[in-house]
């Protein structure tokens, strides 16, 4: 059937995954050649189309409102919509990334609800984990159309989308400082989507080539080029999430609106606690050094020292808090 449809339209508008197939048509006599080919073709196989489950979406200029083609009728008995969800992605015809945001929002208020018991009881790590498993998949979907956005603003709703979802899953602060939310995350739209576009090139190019490469495992391989690879969250119980969000407070010491901020309470107030970025740190000495002793270091000796690094400056922070 692909090979028939290449006589009609050109390979690189032919989307085709099992039996999902989605084409790109310049005209609409050119569509309905397509679609006569793909009935011929399923009929002669014995597969039967679900009309229904299939659709027609016109792709029109994001300035433009007159269209071809009439949301809600049928053309060759196939409906005719304004969005569509194909392999996990929902487009629209102004091929925008609100349709798909929507769809992401609602499943992460959904999903992050049904976890709820489960989340208010475990550690920074763990609900990190949880989202990188139910909900940074989904954002996943929107690269494309985010690495092709050329509106900042647009971009911007994603990037804050993304960011909300990690801190209702960790249960952090909306006052916290942007960069520490990436950091913490260590995901970046941007970054991402950049790497799989070069990806997606390699391979459409090796394709042309008729050649074969091995680029699967690159995929999921992204190097970070930020100042803090590590992942911060490792090893970080739930008091951490306190801390963190104990650190928004305003300052009350201070009549202006300054946070209690590490930074702010040491120039101002002389008073030293430690960062996220300082606790990692000294998690990653603490191991090192044990190792070079050869001592044996399990996950609960890691945890307890975290735990008692913690502790003497979250009593700081609350000293600082309770005072006036």
């Amino acid at each position: 059937m692909l090979w028939k449809l290449k006589e009609l339209i050109p390979i690189e508008d032919i989307c085709a995954y099992a039996d999902d197939i989605l084409i790109l048509c310049n005209n609409l006599e050119t569509l309905e050649k397509c679609m006569e080919t793909i009935e011929k073709w399923s009929e002669e196989n014995n597969m039967k189309i679900n009309k229904s489950k299939s659709a027609i979406m016109e792709f029109i200029h994001r300035q433009k409102r007159k269209r071809n083609l009439v949301v809600g009728q049928k053309f060759k008995d196939y409906p005719i919509v304004d969005q569509y969800k194909y392999l996990g992605t929902w487009l629209n015809s102004k091929l925008t990334h609100e349709t798909h945001l929507r769809q992401v929002i609602n499943k992460t208020y959904t999903i992050r609800r049904k976890l709820s018991p489960m989340i208010y009881s475990i550690s920074l790590e763990m609900r990190k984990n949880l989202w990188q498993i139910f909900i940074m998949p989904l954002y996943e979907f929107i690269l494309p159309i985010y690495h092709q956005e050329q509106a900042t603003t647009k971009r911007n709703k994603m990037e804050l989308a993304l960011r909300n979802s990690f801190k209702s899953f960790t249960g952090l602060k909306k006052g916290m400082q942007t960069k520490l939310i990436q950091d913490l995350m260590d995901y970046d739209l941007n970054e991402r989507s950049k790497y799989l576009y070069d990806i997606s090139q390699k391979r459409w190019k090796t394709r042309a080539r008729k050649e074969i490469q091995n680029v699967g495992n690159e995929v999921g391989n992204i190097k970070s080029s930020q100042e803090n690879p590590q992942n911060l969250c490792k090893y970080m119980p739930k008091s951490m999430i306190k801390y963190l969000n104990m650190l928004t407070s305003l300052c009350p010491k201070c009549k202006d609106k300054h946070r209690c901020s590490p930074e702010h309470l040491l120039k101002y107030h002389k008073i030293k606690i430690m960062t996220a970025y300082d606790v990692s740190e000294d998690i990653l000495k603490y191991q090192k050094a044990r190792k070079s002793k050869k001592m044996k270091l399990t996950r609960a000796d890691i945890l307890n020292y975290v735990n008692n690094l913690i502790q003497p400056n979250l009593d700081k922070l609350k000293e600082v808090l309770n005072s006036k």
